[in-house]
């Protein structure tokens, strides 16, 4: 292994080292039955069964030249999907949905899309964003994360016999950002606005029935708009409390959930969610011009994961005001037929 491969290696198995020790934790049971057979995963293993962080960073430092670097980026991604409080609809027994609903009737449907975000962001990123704000946040305050959607509303022209939807279609954009109207790479979700509402309505129908009380939904533009707009409607249907995160002076300044498209704020919440997955070398020089299909403060220039976790932290803070608020109201009515 080169050395600077080792040195990397020997900076996350720390990382990871630290916070289980922290946790009080010695190994972790998906990482383990994912894992355990490759060679790389017996060594960290070993690591963790250490009885304290000095002597685990003493065993790495005679094992770390036979550790694989990916295999090391697992485990220092522990501190996020490790021995934390489960939170995932999909993941719960019975008995732990029982418990959560129990302390906190809170879905959270991140409405995600496959849609363009420039050429550095995936294509899932406005459900990536949603999603993973929603994990810190039901930590938070309590509640389930649902999975993420990828269908949903948004603008739409017929151009020579074909569709164009959303950021495939130059609209409203100032002249230094204007691009040709194009079908963009790998965008596969726009569906009409009645479309969504069935879809919406059939979900706010079963998670009623589950025992929820209140939904929060966020994520794509159009999505998390069209779904603002109808709460009133849906709390007279199904007796559901429903929000979704855009409200407030921060999202004027950019340091909202989702305010701009694939520019500086949606490149920043990705950068703190999911860097793996950006890719900020693919955006032109910013002398060679302004990215396709980005709308907003200049991602090469204003971005960074820091100024992500930042708004992850002052919207955590300003949606668990609002969620316990309502919770508090809830415990005051009448329980639910």
């Amino acid at each position: 292994m080169k050395n600077n491969a080792t040195t990397t290696c020997v900076v996350l198995v720390c990382l990871g080292v630290g916070l289980f020790a922290l946790c009080g934790a010695k190994e972790h049971p998906r990482f383990t039955a994912e894992h355990a057979g490759t060679a790389e995963m017996k060594i960290i293993n070993r690591i963790f069964s250490a009885t304290s962080a000095t002597s685990a960073v003493e065993k790495l430092a005679t094992n770390a030249d036979a550790i694989d670097v990916t295999a090391l980026k697992v485990t220092a991604n522990l501190s996020v999907q490790g021995s934390a409080e489960k939170v995932l609809y999909a993941e719960l027994t019975p008995q732990e949905f029982r418990e959560r609903i129990a302390a906190a009737p809170i879905a959270y449907l991140p409405l995600g899309t496959l849609e363009w975000h420039g050429e550095h962001l995936p294509l899932g990123s406005d459900g990536l964003q949603s999603y993973g704000f929603f994990i810190h946040l039901a930590r938070e305050v309590g509640g389930i994360v649902l999975p993420m959607l990828f269908l949903g509303p948004d603008r739409m022209q017929k151009v020579d016999g074909r569709e164009l939807y959303g950021m495939d279609i130059c609209q409203d954009m100032p002249q230094e950002m204007r691009y040709e109207n194009q079908q963009l790479a790998g965008s596969a979700y726009w569906v009409p606005e009645e479309t969504f509402r069935t879809m919406i309505e059939a979900i706010l129908k079963q998670l009623r029935r589950a025992g929820f009380r209140i939904v929060v939904a966020h994520g794509h533009g159009p999505s998390t708009g069209f779904f603002s707009k109808h709460a009133a409607e849906w709390k007279e249907k199904f007796g559901l409390e429903t929000f979704v995160c855009w409200g407030g002076e921060l999202d004027r300044q950019g340091m909202g959930i989702q305010v701009d498209h694939a520019a500086a704020n949606e490149t920043s919440l990705v950068m703190a969610l999911r860097p793996e997955l950006v890719q900020m070398h693919r955006l032109p020089e910013v002398s060679k011009g302004w990215p396709v299909g980005v709308a907003g403060k200049d991602p090469r220039i204003h971005a960074g994961a820091e100024l992500g976790r930042k708004i992850i932290d002052l919207q955590t803070e300003r949606m668990a005001k609002i969620l316990r608020q309502a919770l508090a109201k809830l415990s005051k009515e009448a329980p639910p037929d």
